[in-house]
């Protein structure tokens, strides 16, 4: 099945196999730009419903995964996954919170519990510019609506500059208030690379990559596993993970849903914490979707100082000041001997 044969069966009836108060809606095609990339969608649009709170057709997603089935079938299976997001039964993701929120979307009081924060995709950062956002060194903070939670998915709207701006509200209230809730509705902690290594391989993993293996590596991670590494800008937060791991530490951007912590007591020289960057890099180009890639930087956070900066700018007035200098590097390099990076 070729994608324009997928479309023009979507056209003609798609909407049919809706449920009866989606008769008169129609389907209309778009580009979307959303904070996970660029896609071709489309709006199924009801005269007596806010086009704002409607999911979204991703028709590319789609057809990547029923492009071998023939057209009707595959329309027939779309149609079932569109429902599926309607609410129609207690199973649905789009369940009776939806329907709240649609009829609350102008309701500030009530959204501001529903909202959260998420880092903004490299493949998405066109629709900044109709977002609002802040910016922690390079990395885009946006706020999102969660509409639904199930099991380790999460269904979301993008907070855009015409919500904003009909709700009346700051972007520094609005960002005060996501962080606040995302704290609440999916608090972010800490797990050792190797327990969580453990868990997924069962008993292959590699016995000799216990906890005495080279430096400690954490991942920081929410319950729903999803949309995890902006809680590292909760306020507090980067205190609260210097705390637990014992100091400072140097922050491995591994996608937007999760980050890898590396405390300062594993990287002996200036050269290996710079080498993180080229792992970065590496792995982004080889390993990370774009549409989940945060950028191909590394960063430290100095928690004497209160300090979250890029890997470069730390190692630049790191080796400018009385503490390290090119005699205390040679030593502490002769004293400590290279380590492998622990998984």
């Amino acid at each position: 099945m070729e994608k324009q044969e997928f479309i023009e069966g979507l056209q003609k009836s798609f909407v049919s196999l809706l449920p009866p108060e989606y008769a008169d809606a129609k389907l209309q095609l778009r580009e979307v730009h959303s904070s996970r990339g660029v896609y071709q969608g489309a709006d199924i649009i009801r005269p007596d419903m806010d086009m704002r709170i409607m999911p979204v057709l991703n028709i590319d997603q789609m057809y990547e995964g029923m492009k071998d089935m023939d057209v009707t079938s595959a329309v027939n299976k779309a149609a079932t996954i569109y429902k599926k997001h309607l609410g129609n039964s207690q199973d649905m993701m789009y369940d009776n919170q939806m329907n709240s929120i649609v009829n609350n979307i102008s309701d500030y009081d009530f959204v501001k519990e529903h909202l959260c924060v998420t880092v903004c995709s490299e493949a998405g950062r066109d629709i900044l510019e109709n977002t609002p956002h802040i910016m922690e060194e390079d990395i885009p903070i946006i706020a999102r609506i969660v509409v639904s939670r199930e099991n380790e998915e999460t269904a979301s709207i993008v907070v855009t500059d015409q919500l904003l701006s009909s709700w009346n509200v700051e972007k520094e209230t609005l960002f005060a208030d996501a962080f606040e809730n995302t704290a609440k509705i999916d608090p972010p902690h800490l797990v050792s690379m190797s327990d969580m290594l453990r868990e997924m391989m069962g008993p292959e993993f590699p016995v000799e990559f216990d906890d005495s293996f080279g430096p400690r590596m954490f991942v920081f991670i929410n319950d729903s596993k999803v949309n995890a590494a902006a809680s590292i800008f909760i306020p507090g937060m980067m205190d609260k993970m210097a705390e637990e791991m014992g100091g400072d530490y140097v922050v491995i951007p591994s996608s937007t849903h999760e980050l890898i912590l590396v405390p300062d007591e594993g990287l002996d020289t200036p050269e290996d914490t710079l080498g993180i960057v080229d792992m970065v890099r590496e792995v982004n180009a080889t390993q990370v979707e774009p549409c989940d890639r945060i950028g191909d930087n590394a960063y430290h956070y100095d928690a004497k100082n209160k300090l979250f900066e890029q890997v470069n700018d730390y190692v630049a007035r790191l080796e400018k000041s009385e503490e390290f200098t090119p005699e205390t590097e040679e030593n502490l390099t002769q004293e400590t001997p290279a380590k492998s990076m622990k998984m």
